[in-house]
């Protein structure tokens, strides 16, 4: 009888899935009864090259081949069932139809189907779902065996004893071969198998967070890469030539907190089972000895021991890459004696596969004693009721099974990490490392849902790949966090065998860290996103260590009630309610939860009543939510009730008002129609005025050759034939040849392909023709390729008829007719590469456009060659590139993925040649009439047939609704600043806005860089005048995100933190203050100086025309700032700066309006806590210092700016102060708090003060330090030369605290070595108080720190002279030039794609989005 296993099948839940082959093999139970399965024909087939498209790349959502739904998974009640089943079977073979009996898999125990389905489980019964399942196609209720719809058991049915797995060779004999097992006795339920890939991301599809997750990649990549040459290479990148001579600990392994336990000896040899593509045994980095495996048996699927992927050999490195041996990288287990591996080959090596094969693998893991399974595959939305049951039987045989949660990036379920058996992993990233805002951010492709549990590092992860491939690469995916987390896992079995699965489970997400508290997308304990938060070892580790099995992880399965393992696993939100033993086990700090305690009578978690908040006002047009961070005094106060918004701000949709009985937006006035019924005018709604405008249609079409352009009311634009003997009217006269005429006599059009122009490298590109006025027949490209010298490339040409990215599906390969796959060998750099098309022409009829796709791969595509050039065009997308008169080339995208089904943002125009056939032209309805007129304003008034009709009013006819209302569109406006040919280079500088007549809202900010790698931008309302150097006088508005960088010299919209940059908002003529400061290690910004000193703010620096939507908004010089001291101004040795750049600005609707603001308040209240000296003189202690924590109580941040301290003898003695975040207790990263092992103790303050001694208190210098609010802060007093006085105490002595501060009880340091803090071999903070006071200040705003600086005020002086620093040395400006090859500026490039404004190209030799 076979066991299973929970296995994990997550993967990654993209658009489809790959197909695998079926197969007779498999290791399933033979039976005596059953004949062998048939062999041979296509149902055995190897998949071949061209089967699939890269099935681990989301961009390219792969269309089965081998169709799962002719596999049937059948649920049996008892052995006659199953005997029924192989008789069956046996009885239709030998009837002549291709049926076979591929596997039977037993339960341990008899199980009752899952009544309890974990999150939402997709396809119910009796569906057809999605993904490739098509649902329970049956399911048996009669008296014996009862369920309803959706899995309940009706009492009194049978238990299932397993399931069979039965292959078919058709969809049609599947359905038939259903109907007839469902009338078999004993058969309970049947189900389609399901089809699983790797849940790896190799770069996403032009979706809404694609920008997002190129972002993300590009921050690894910058980081890594070495080559500049490779511009996008996500899959495998940065192959380090010497990575054989050293050890590299990738960032994840450091990030899981395990690297401190690796010298604590095991007392447990465990197996790890990884289910995937392969291994590649006899890598140097990889345990070999002592590995096992096991495979499906099949040729084409292939082998335990090779890898012909990479997937699997990379997820086994993440757990178990050997460790000090001078090799490539470092795993989670590093010690090859401490583990084995037992290696599962579910998934072929095209990283596709079947969940019966993968269930096989789960049943072999556990029968060869695995303690962990990990699992980095999956499909959306495929439920399968057997195989959830199997999981459970596997939970109860003590394995556990973790698995990726899948890379949709949405909220989908995904199978089997959504199964409740399965421990389902999110992935973080790196973000700017440790201590940035955002390391251990979300990575935008993780999918989230209610099975989330765990998160782990799975952005770009460096581990190990088949030596074929490189030996070491990089790969991002749900699949690499589930490595870590299982790694973790098994390493915690080593140490603490005694516990459960569920109870090493438990204590990971209840040790969890806590994800970066500035993503919206973390909530307080459990959300959707990173489920419990970020996998901590180190904290697991101690939790176990210090609490017990019991303690951390819950109670053990209660044998007399006959409790199992799995009865304990609920999964994700749910998984830290079952098995408590103590109230601590269900905190989750979201106090929207209410307060969580546990009921030791059943072990669950609930909520206290009267302690979750009821956020229902009752009224249907607002939406009630609950926000923990809210909480002042009442639960009430999280409650947030926001009206429902139905109108869009576009009056053209009419009036939308909320219906308060239906709790739904219903339209109050209608649509605005302004179809005025003439064909030669552009009929426009204004949006913010609802009123119409009708402009002339101009009918030029730009052919000199043709003359008498003109416009029809009825039909529109009509087209005069060309002139004869004409340059450019499509006919290759006899006084023209291809050198007088190129235009219309040659028969091809060629782009640039200098790569002074063509200077941008990528795997191919993606672009439109039109053809202009004849139609033609493309027969061959001319590519600009460049792979080295002797390497041999596969060019790939694909088409399709009109646009190549509006309409969805450019990154299907199915959307694309094949013209030619081709062996080339590339002509180089400058040069054209011949492709003719011998069997596929393809014909463009005139005025028709025609996509193309053309790519160039190579064998050895690991090594990421660029294959192709390029050329930005700074007209965006689809603009003309290049034309003559019978075909037109519009900019397209690059390409930057190996599948060929990728494109980048930045518009980018082929770099090659098209060779083109003209025809006769096919006869047409009205081939003088142009079906796509031009919209551009005409110059002159057009001719017309009758007279032109121009309404100034709306038409009086009734208008049209419109249900849907439509976002208002702003128009957008740009003021530019921009050098000319030298400028100043800049750290921090003040300028001013002046509105104009019209509203208007500043959206961005454009600088032009020097070496800059962080910015911050402040504004005031009003003028910047004598407010330079009051912080509480500014806010801020933008921030970059860790890790930007702007080179030399270019102009760009930086990448902003957070929510971006906060939209200023400009009434007409008032003035607005802007202050914009480097941060980091940035060199400057680019302006330029002015020559008069004082002369800050009273010349104009770039200005808009009156006549401009947002009107004269004037932008003037300003003055500089210094660097590294925020808020302040340079001397007045300095004139005016200008900031080169400029502003972004919106136009807002008329009547618009601005919320007040709020009025002022003080930046900060002082106050003082005292600890007073007490105690009998026997009592008295003296020490070298003390060392205690401090309770910030309030709602606020505190600035501690000094203690009075009990010094025991008088005199000139030296007193040092230190602090840290969080107690001084515990443990962090394997160093004691207590001490400064791990560098986590700042030193504030270390001078001589002069001591009245004992019975006294001495005040220390003036320094800094927050406590926030919440939050626990330790400090650490020392007297090296003298010491500390105090009294002891005990326990429940009170701790002196105030409505703000609470000082805990002190720890004395016995000893001091200097920077050491503390070397007390006995941390008992409840002997001692520390006796003295705090001086502190209570932080009322943001800029209450800043103001502590000596060169700010609090309060600006109220001159009319900027405030003057104190007199210095003039700074000598420094002065930079232009470059010589002027790039332009590069603005950043809108979500969707869509044309760029102006600008130049990126910068040459950078990583491309």
């Amino acid at each position: 009888m076979v066991s299973l296993s929970k296995g994990a099948l997550t993967a990654l839940a993209l658009l489809g899935t790959s197909p695998s082959s079926l197969h007779p093999g498999g290791s399933g139970v033979a039976l005596a009864q059953v004949v062998d399965p048939f062999d041979g024909g296509n149902l055995d087939r190897a998949i071949v090259d061209g089967d699939i498209e890269d099935p681990g790349d989301p961009t390219q959502p792969t269309e089965s081949n081998a169709d799962v739904k002719n596999t049937l998974i059948v649920s049996y009640t008892s052995e006659v069932g199953l005997g029924n089943v192989v008789t069956h079977v046996n009885e239709a073979r030998a009837a002549g139809r291709r049926i076979g009996f591929r596997s039977n898999t037993k339960f341990k125990k008899p199980q009752r189907r899952n009544s309890r389905r974990s999150g939402g489980q997709g396809n119910r019964s009796g569906n057809i779902g999605s993904g490739g399942n098509r649902g329970n196609k049956f399911n048996r209720n009669n008296k014996n065996n009862r369920f309803l719809e959706d899995g309940t058991v009706i009492p009194g049915e049978e238990l299932e004893l397993g399931f069979a797995v039965i292959e078919t060779s058709t969809g049609a004999e599947s359905d038939s071969e259903l109907v007839e097992l469902s009338r078999l006795e004993g058969v309970s339920n049947i189900e389609h198998d399901v089809e699983l890939t790797v849940a790896e991301v190799r770069s996403l599809r032009g979706a809404s967070e694609v920008n997002e997750h190129v972002r993300e990649i590009m921050e690894a990549m910058v980081k890594e890469q070495s080559n500049l040459e490779t511009e996008f290479a996500p899959e495998h990148q940065d192959i380090d030539d010497n990575r054989r001579l050293q050890e590299s600990t990738p960032y994840g392994i450091t990030m899981v907190n395990v690297t401190h336990l690796w010298d604590i000896t095991p007392k447990q040899h465990v197996k790890i089972c990884v289910i995937d593509t392969g291994y590649d045994l006899g890598h140097p980095d990889l345990p070999n000895s002592g590995t096992t495996g096991w495979d499906t048996g099949s040729s084409s699927k292939g082998t335990w021991d090779q890898d012909g992927h990479s997937h699997g050999t990379h997820c086994a490195g993440t757990i178990g890459a050997i460790g000090n041996n001078s090799e490539g990288v470092v795993g989670v287990n590093p010690n090859p004696s401490a583990f084995s591996f037992h290696i599962g080959k579910g998934l072929s090596n095209s990283g596709s596969g079947t969940g019966s094969d993968v269930i096989n693998a789960v049943n072999n893991c556990v029968a060869s004693g695995a303690n962990v399974i990990s699992m980095s595959l999956g499909c959306s939305n495929c439920y399968v009721s057997a195989f959830d049951q199997a999981y459970q039987d596997a939970y109860d045989a003590g394995v556990l099974v973790i698995a990726a949660a899948g890379n949709s990036g949405a909220d989908t379920d995904h199978y089997p990490s959504a199964y409740k058996t399965v421990m389902s992993v999110a992935s973080v990233r790196e973000g700017g490392g440790p201590g940035a805002a955002d390391y251990g951010e979300l990575s935008s492709f993780s999918t989230r849902n209610m099975q989330t549990e765990i998160a782990g590092p799975g952005h770009y992860v460096k581990s190990t790949v088949p030596r074929n491939k490189g030996s070491y690469g990089t790969m991002s995916g749900t699949s690499m966090a589930a490595p870590h987390v299982a790694g973790v896992a098994a390493l915690l079995i080593s140490h603490f065998p005694d516990c459960t699965n569920n109870q090493i489970r438990n204590a990971m997400i209840h040790s969890a860290r806590e994800p970066p508290t500035g993503d919206w997308r973390n909530t307080p304990g459990w959300d959707k996103y990173y489920g419990w938060g970020i996998v901590n070892a180190g904290m697991a580790y101690e939790s176990l260590d210090t609490k017990g099995c019991v303690g951390a992880g819950g109670k053990n399965p209660d044998a007399d009630a006959n409790e199992t393992l799995s009865d304990q696993a609920l999964g994700g939100k749910d998984q830290k309610t079952n098995g408590c033993i103590s109230d601590d086990q269900c905190s989750g700090g979201n106090l929207c939860n209410g307060e969580m305690k546990c009921n030791l009578d059943t072990s669950t978690c609930y909520s206290v009543e009267g302690t979750v908040p009821d956020c229902n006002d009752g009224l249907k047009c607002t939406i009630d939510t609950c926000d923990s961070t809210k909480f002042i005094t009442d639960i009430t106060d999280m409650c947030v009730h926001t009206p429902m918004v139905c109108e869009d701000g576009n009056k053209c949709n009419g009036i939308y008002i909320c219906d308060e009985d239906a709790g739904s937006c219903v339209i109050d006035e209608p649509a605005v129609n302004c179809d005025d019924d003439n064909a030669c005018t552009i009929d426009k709604c204004i949006t913010s005025s609802g009123q119409c405008q009708y402009t002339a249609k101009s009918c030029d079409d730009g052919n000199d050759c043709t003359l008498n352009d003109h416009c029809n009311i009825s039909t529109g634009c009509v087209i005069a034939d060309p002139e004869p003997f004409c340059c450019g009217n499509a006919v290759c006269e006899s006084n023209e040849t291809e050198g007088t005429c190129p235009v219309d006599c040659s028969d091809s059009i060629m782009t640039s392909v200098d790569t002074n122009v063509a200077r941008y490298r990528y795997l191919g590109s993606k672009f439109n023709i039109v053809a202009k006025s004849k139609n033609i027949t493309i027969s061959g490209v001319g590519v600009h390729c460049i792979l080295p010298e002797g390497t041999i490339g596969k060019v790939h040409v694909y088409t399709k008829p009109g646009d190549y990215y509006s309409g969805g599906g450019w990154y299907r390969k199915s959307t694309w007719h094949e013209v030619v796959i081709a062996d080339v060998t590339c002509a180089g750099p400058d040069q054209i590469t011949e492709v003719s098309f011998p069997r596929s022409l393809v014909d463009i009829e005139k005025y028709e456009k025609q996509a193309f796709s053309i790519y160039v791969l190579t064998d050895d595509i690991m090594n990421d060659y660029p294959t192709t050039r390029h050329i930005y065009h700074s007209g965006g997308r689809y603009a003309v590139y290049k034309e003559d008169s019978y075909v037109q080339i519009q900019t397209g995208s690059g390409n930057f993925c190996a599948s060929g089904w990728c494109a980048i943002i930045t518009p980018m125009a082929y770099s090659g040649s098209l060779n083109y056939v003209v025809v006769d032209d096919l006869p047409t309805l009205s081939p003088t009439v142009s079906p796509k007129p031009t919209t551009s304003a005409p110059t002159n008034a057009p001719t017309t047939d009758f007279p032109s009709i121009s309404p100034s009013l709306s038409p009086t006819s009734l208008p049209s609704t419109s249900l849907v209302p439509t976002e208002f569109v702003p128009e957008v406006v740009e003021l530019k600043t921009n050098p000319s040919g030298s400028a100043n280079i800049v750290r921090a500088v003040y300028f001013e806005v002046t509105g104009g007549a019209a509203w208007a809202k500043i959206t961005d900010l454009k600088v032009i860089t020097f070496s800059t790698r962080g910015l911050q931008v402040y504004m005031k309302r009003g003028r910047a005048v004598a407010h330079e150097n009051a912080p509480c006088s500014w806010k801020l508005v933008a921030e970059t995100q860790p890790g930007w960088y702007g080179s030399y010299w270019k102009t760009m919209y930086p990448t902003w933190n957070g929510n971006g940059f906060t939209p200023v908002v400009v009434e007409p003529n008032e003035v607005v203050s802007f202050y914009v400061t480097i941060t980091g290690n940035s060199y400057g910004i680019l302006g330029k100086r002015t020559v008069d000193r004082y002369n800050y703010y009273k010349g104009s620096w770039g200005a808009l025309e009156e006549s401009s939507p947002v009107g004269a908004v004037m932008m003037s010089d300003g003055r500089c700032g210094e660097q590294g001291k925020l808020f302040k101004p340079c001397s007045s040795y300095h004139g005016g700066y200008g900031l080169y750049g400029g502003l972004k600005m919106e136009t807002m609707q008329p009547g618009s309006t601005q919320a007040p603001s709020m009025a002022p308040t003080e930046p900060f209240s002082p106050g003082i806590i005292t600890s007073p000296i007490t105690g009998l003189t026997e009592d008295l202690r003296e020490f070298y210092g003390v060392q205690f924590d401090v309770d910030n109580l309030g709602a606020e941040d505190v600035i501690i700016n000094s203690f009075n301290v009990h010094i025991a003898s008088p005199g000139t003695k030296n007193v040092e102060v230190w602090y840290r975040d969080g107690s001084h207790e515990g443990s962090f990263a394997g160093c004691n708090n207590a001490n400064n092992w791990c560098g986590k103790w700042k030193k504030l303050v270390g001078e001589n003060l002069n001591s009245s001694g004992n019975g006294s208190f001495t005040k220390t210098p003036d320094f800094a330090a927050i406590a926030k609010a919440g939050s626990v802060t330790s400090f650490a007093i020392v007297s090296p030369d003298s010491k500390l006085s105090s009294h002891a105490t005990t326990p429940a002595a009170s701790a002196a605290s105030d409505d703000r501060l609470r000082i805990n009880h002190a720890t004395c340091i016995d000893d001091y070595y200097g920077n050491n803090v503390q070397t007390s071999h006995d941390l008992n903070p409840a002997q001692f108080l520390f006796e003295g006071s705090i001086n502190y200040d209570v932080a009322h705003s943001d800029c209450a720190i800043q103001s502590k600086a000596p060169w700010t005020v609090m309060n600006p002086n109220g001159g009319s002279v900027a405030f003057e620093p104190e007199d210095e040395e003039p700074e000598v400006a420094q002065v930079v030039y232009e470059p010589e090859e002027e790039e332009g500026p590069i603005d950043e490039e809108p979500v969707d794609g869509g044309p760029v404004e102006g600008g130049g190209g990126p910068e040459e030799d950078v990583l491309m989005e």
